[in-house]
């Protein structure tokens, strides 16, 4: 693998991603409509922008209890900033959030190897279900943070021997469960667990796990108790509904089969989803060698992290193509890896895929460049 850059070198290279990728997510959308979901947002924000902050979002006066409303403060910042309610303040807390993770990602594996982090990186934003919604008002975008940053910090806190580290985990949750709550949450708690089970350290695990629970009730007694500040013991009981039990029963019977996750990440998460999946049969010799190198140990615990997301969430019939959010720059990274160091019957995914990334974004940026007349006029484009 290539040279691996100085720490204060990493720092700066981290920052140049993220604000790089923080243009990509934001460009052209000042005057851009909102359309669908990012429409339900932009109702709330402009309630909270004309009548002031609340604990839930409001629709026509009404709390709404499907979500907390940190992520409608954090969109009427910027609102406030710009003197209106537009399609950009709505999306910059989720490109923020979205750009960290393009950063932290690169952080994490360039501490590696250099071409890896830069190549998982580009595998993620070639994956459209990631930068779709990097472009759009998505709070799952903010439990990846979350669950991504629990994992940088406990790799790290190993790495570099700095255990008092690991305690700005519980904070990871407590901000998952701020904006997106009590999945935002347990999905990051348990990418801790299983982090800590391979590591081979159940004992660890059982403790983080239950810290997370104790967090967990908590955050969930003051939700609760913000709830029915806000609307008694019925909105209460809505928002028990919408942000648990609705969670996990699909009640109006449209339910999923278990398998939806697996064949919906073949082309809505394309590449890293796929890409991934190639990577798991091979993990049965870096599982021999994780005590001898750490690149194993790294790819186990990132397969570790992809495998818990998407197979706890394929548990509850009731499923969302964005739940799965959180494991797709696992995915990414392990992507990266088949197309950097694959061998043997892997060798020709990265004969075919390494071309495609590179002549990809050339052939994108030549038709933006060829049709941008018309893009300016749907104000895609500035």
């Amino acid at each position: 693998m290539s040279s691996i850059p100085s720490p204060a070198r990493l720092r700066l290279e981290s920052l140049a991603l993220c604000l790089l990728a923080v243009l990509l997510f934001t460009l052209g959308l000042w005057e851009q409509p909102f359309i669908g979901f990012d429409g339900r947002f932009a109702l709330f924000a402009q309630e909270m922008f004309r009548h002031g902050a609340s604990a839930f979002p409001t629709s026509y006066g009404q709390p709404y209890p499907d979500y907390p409303a940190t992520s409608t403060l954090l969109i009427d910042v910027f609102a406030q900033l710009f003197g209106e309610v537009n399609r950009l303040a709505t999306v910059i807390p989720t490109a923020l959030a979205s750009a960290a993770i393009v950063g932290l990602l690169y952080r994490l594996l360039a501490e590696r190897s250099r071409a890896w982090g830069l190549l998982a990186v580009l595998v993620l934003l070639l994956t459209n279900g990631f930068l779709a919604k990097a472009r759009s008002i998505c709070l799952d975008q903010f439990v990846t943070l979350a669950a991504l940053g629990c994992f940088y910090l406990l790799w790290s806190a190993d790495q570099r021997g700095l255990p008092r580290r690991r305690a700005l985990v519980f904070l990871c949750l407590a901000a998952g469960f701020a904006v997106r709550g009590p999945l935002g949450l347990i999905e990051p708690c348990g990418v801790v667990c299983v982090y800590w089970l391979l590591q081979g350290d159940w004992r660890r695990s059982f403790g983080y796990g239950l810290v997370g629970a104790v967090v967990l009730a908590l955050c969930g007694a003051l939700l609760f108790g913000l709830a029915w500040r806000t609307g008694g013991p019925v909105f209460v009981e809505d928002v028990l509904r919408m942000q648990v039990s609705g969670r996990l029963d699909d009640t109006d019977g449209a339910g999923y089969p278990w398998w939806y996750f697996l064949q919906l990440g073949l082309y809505r998460y394309a590449p890293a989803f796929p890409l991934a999946l190639l990577a798991l049969p091979t993990l049965r010799r870096h599982w021999r060698l994780r005590h001898e190198q750490a690149d194993s140990r790294l790819l186990l615990q990132l397969a570790g992290f992809a495998t818990l997301i998407v197979v706890a969430l394929s548990i509850p019939t009731f499923k969302k193509p964005y739940y799965i959010l959180p494991a797709i720059p696992a995915c990414a990274a392990l992507g990266a890896w088949v197309l950097l160091q694959g061998q043997g019957a892997l060798a020709w995914v990265r004969r075919l895929f390494l071309p495609l990334l590179v002549i990809f974004p050339l052939v994108l940026g030549v038709l933006v460049k060829l049709q941008q007349p018309k893009l300016q006029a749907t104000g895609l484009v500035a």
